[in-house]
């Protein structure tokens, strides 16, 4: 198998994404909610808009996805995608826990079972809250993941942009007479 090209493009968007959510965080999410006492909001007017750096990640994410699903197994491509998702959540969720149980806030506090809960990434399908909220996109990356390996098992990979096409169809349908079972798994 030939080494997957890397577009050095993708990463300069991957560095803009993450400048932009950073800022969201610290230059608008944070101080609008009380998160920040004393930080300044000069930044507000444009940095409240750094969380659509989180959907500039999930298009760079479905693009280089695509390249990663090519020539391989389902189970391989499963395994490469957990071998870089879990070991970052469990190290991060267990700071974060730590963290909480130290200090002791009840505003941020984390059950034992919700801290376990979610390093198996499915707690928000088992209706269990986050350890901490940004963890979300990683339980979406999961799902799409998910869904990349049952196309690649069915070898419908070569048909992929039918099935994008459908799934954008089905998410126009589903905006105008929303389907819960379909919301799902669509992730929407």
């Amino acid at each position: 198998m030939s080494p997957i090209l890397r577009l050095h493009e993708l990463d300069l968007l991957r560095g803009l994404a993450c400048f932009a959510v950073v800022a969201f965080h610290f230059l608008s999410r944070g101080p609008r909610g009380g998160d920040m006492p004393g930080a300044t909001m000069m930044f507000d007017s444009v940095s409240r808009y750094g969380y659509l750096g989180v959907h500039l990640f999930f298009l760079i994410s479905g693009f280089v996805i695509l390249m990663s699903a090519q020539g391989v197994s389902a189970r391989r491509f499963l395994a490469s995608r957990m071998v870089r998702l879990y070991p970052a959540l469990w190290a991060a969720a267990t700071v974060t826990a730590v963290t909480a149980w130290i200090v002791g806030s009840r505003r941020y506090s984390v059950e034992l079972p919700e801290y376990l809960a979610n390093l198996t990434m499915i707690n928000h399908w088992l209706g269990i809250d986050y350890v901490d909220g940004s963890y979300w996109s990683l339980s979406f990356e999961l799902h799409f993941y998910l869904l990349m390996a049952a196309v690649i098992f069915f070898g419908m990979i070569k048909h992929i942009h039918w099935l994008y096409l459908g799934w954008l169809a089905v998410s126009v349908v589903n905006l105008v007479r929303p389907m819960h079972p379909v919301q799902f798994w669509l992730a929407a």
